[in-house]
């Protein structure tokens, strides 16, 4: 049983680190729709300028179109990375159980190779039978991470 429960910990610990790992490449990669808004405000401040200063200008709305649509993809990848983050914080801390296997889930359906590679792992952790009783301790009863 103990050496069970030393497996669990290590895993989750591991399950933390690659975590933390998915974070910053799920941050990164998310700063790459950063280009669709910077075109967007190119488009939008300076239309006469896109199709080199011929008689129709760009339309406006295509440039906002642009804008929007990769604010919302950059906000989404810092949020999920965001999500990533506290998920490592808290498989380290044994804490937040269901916020843990729901980021994994949210995470697998991302479909970023990385992390939902990780998430299916830290899903199959989660869901041992021991890993459920070690986020149900006290955390005064939580034993202290190997070292």
């Amino acid at each position: 049983m103990g050496e069970t429960v030393d497996r669990d910990i290590e895993h989750l610990n591991l399950l933390s680190i690659l975590q933390y790992a998915s974070a910053a490449l799920t941050a990164l990669i998310g700063t790459f729709p950063l280009i669709h808004v910077a075109v967007g405000a190119l488009i939008t401040l300076l239309p006469d300028a896109v199709l080199g200063g011929g008689k129709q200008a760009f339309p406006r709305v295509i440039g906002v179109f642009f804008m929007g649509i990769g604010l919302m993809f950059v906000t989404g990848g810092w949020c999920l990375a965001a999500a990533h983050f506290f998920t490592a914080r808290f498989l380290k801390q044994r804490r937040r159980f269901v916020f843990c296997v729901a980021v994994s889930l949210v995470s697998c359906f991302a479909c970023m190779f990385s992390s939902g590679v990780i998430s299916i792992a830290t899903l199959v952790v989660l869901f041992r039978p021991g890993v459920r009783e070690l986020f149900d301790r006290e955390p005064s009863t939580v034993p202290p991470p190997p070292s």
